[in-house]
């Protein structure tokens, strides 16, 4: 127990805070659609992963998603995000794509969240 708490302070609250939030935030895209605790057995209902529900709910949300994260983002802008209908690449058109490091960022989240490889990912510029 001591080693784990040695750890934590080398690490940095600040640190763990931050890998904190991320993993709730993927956590929260990743499971969409009903989010009742009660399965009707009174054990709590387990989700499957969200990229499994994908007829059930559509690209359309995952789309939605995606393009208010990236809004939300300092520096990019208008953004819009459309998703092949496999979910195996991804176009990304955003006021920000003239920033390669934007690019690089937008890049990999699409990486992350979809599982898509970077090959697959195109991000260009807004008129």
């Amino acid at each position: 127990m001591k080693q784990i708490y040695e750890k934590m302070k080398e690490i940095g609250l600040g640190k763990l805070l931050l890998l904190l939030a991320a993993g709730i935030a993927l956590l929260v895209l990743s499971f969409p659609g009903d989010r009742s605790s009660d399965n009707g057995g009174g054990t709590a209902a387990v989700p499957t992963l969200a990229l499994s529900r994908q007829e059930s709910v559509g690209n359309e949300y995952y789309e939605q998603r995606f393009q208010e994260m990236l809004e939300a983002t300092k520096g990019l802008g208008v953004c819009k995000v459309m998703l092949s209908p496999d979910m195996d690449g991804v176009l990304v058109v955003t006021e920000g794509a003239a920033d390669a490091e934007a690019v690089l960022e937008i890049t990999y989240a699409a990486e992350v969240i979809f599982g898509i490889p970077a090959h697959k990912v195109k991000v260009l510029p807004y008129n």
